[in-house]
């Protein structure tokens, strides 16, 4: 089906009434849960008079930092996303085995939401991007709005191609997909042919709220030095930094979690970051460049503040690919193998980097995607209501 554009209306003529509007979140890392959680924020400064139920595993520190409305959290997991050996490698056959066992206890996490809604009247689901997101709205027998730029069953399909004895998932999950009222598709999207009705939008991402000179003064690093900024979201790993001459001129950070970093560089804790008042998105504006594997929260952050990507391939993932498309048009990118990255020897591959002189093909793409959906959302729920 191809896809419509976002009808364009009033909503705000309109006097809003007191809604409940859950929000459903794969666990799966923090890119889905910052996208979605900066819409919520945009319904929010829109209606303050709407309160958010947030159904998802996702920690607790990072959607308080997040979001900024009105909301309580229902700490449940609601798909496994993809199993991951560590920060860099999936695991297809344990991915599938654990969604297996994950969707006999159905009935379980509907009881969950049963007792935990039964007080509230919800008008409206918005979820990234689990498929009992689209079964939860049906179930609730509310609008349901789906935001992503890839589905279960597009990232499982290539999974089942070698394991065929799960294809019943992907038959699972496109019925569960298909009761989405609306899907909000993103760019450099996979296959989302699972969604009877699909809206295209810009990118959607965090911004810098903090001038970078700020940010170096607050974590005292000096004003001249390049700083590489080294992270790879909620997964811990093992960083061996680069050694030689050329890295004393060179502010390496790196994220917490981490397992273990060897060589000289800090690791920035999130509580310390929370006491500074310093979001992630101040930490791309400030870094000279980004160490990281390529998902769609560090991608497009990295292209909103145009600081180049220093990146590490992601196997056995479809949305890798697509997200390449995107650094190729939007970022100055460079690949470095995860050889390199154990080893240390980094220098080449920057010099590389910082030897591109050509600017991206399009530095500067709309990224006003949760101001769509916001816009989009409230204007459907009102006209309905």
């Amino acid at each position: 089906m191809e896809n419509i554009p976002i009808s364009q209306s009033g909503w705000h003529k309109v006097k809003l009434q007191k809604r409940e509007i859950l929000v459903a979140i794969t666990g799966h890392g923090f890119g889905h849960a910052s996208r979605v959680l900066q819409i919520v924020n945009r319904i929010y400064e829109r209606d303050p008079m709407i309160h958010f139920t947030i159904v998802t595993p996702v920690v607790e520190w990072f959607i308080r930092s997040t979001c900024h409305a009105s909301f309580e959290i229902i700490p449940l997991q609601l798909d496994v996303g993809a199993v991951q050996k560590d920060a860099l490698e999936l695991d297809p056959e344990a991915t599938l085995k654990k969604y297996a066992e994950f969707i006999l206890h159905r009935d379980i996490i509907f009881k969950t939401l049963e007792e935990s809604l039964k007080d509230k009247t919800i008008e409206a689901v918005l979820y990234d991007i689990p498929p009992l997101g689209g079964e939860i709205g049906a179930w609730l027998g509310v609008p349901t709005f789906g935001v992503t730029n890839f589905s279960w069953d597009w990232i499982y399909q290539e999974y089942i191609e070698i394991y065929p004895e799960y294809f019943w998932i992907l038959e699972e999950m496109k019925e569960q997909y298909q009761r989405t009222t609306v899907l909000y598709e993103l760019p450099y999207s996979g296959d989302l042919s699972s969604f009877p009705v699909r809206e295209s939008i810009s990118w959607i991402c965090r911004r810098a709220k903090t001038d970078p000179k700020d940010v170096r003064k607050k974590l005292n690093l000096d004003p001249q030095k390049p700083v590489a900024l080294i992270t790879f979201g909620g997964i811990g790993t093992t960083v061996k930094l680069p050694t030689g001459v050329w890295t004393k001129d060179i502010h390496f950070l790196v994220t917490a979690p981490v397992l273990q970093v060897i060589g000289e560089g800090e690791i920035l804790e999130n509580d310390y970051l929370h006491q500074l008042e310093i979001t992630f998105p101040d930490l791309i504006q400030m870094a000279s460049f980004v160490v990281s594997k390529p998902g769609y929260g560090i991608v497009s952050e990295c292209i909103a503040h145009q600081t180049p990507l220093l990146f590490i391939e992601r196997k056995k993932f479809r949305e890798y690919h697509k997200l390449l498309e995107a650094m190729q048009q939007h970022l100055k990118h460079q690949q470095l193998t995860t050889e390199a990255l154990e080893s240390g020897d980094w220098q080449g591959v920057l010099e590389k980097l910082f030897a591109k002189r050509t600017l991206p093909r399009d530095p500067d793409p709309t990224m006003e995607g949760d101001l769509e959906v916001a816009d989009s959302i409230l204007n459907f729920i009102t006209l309905r209501g």
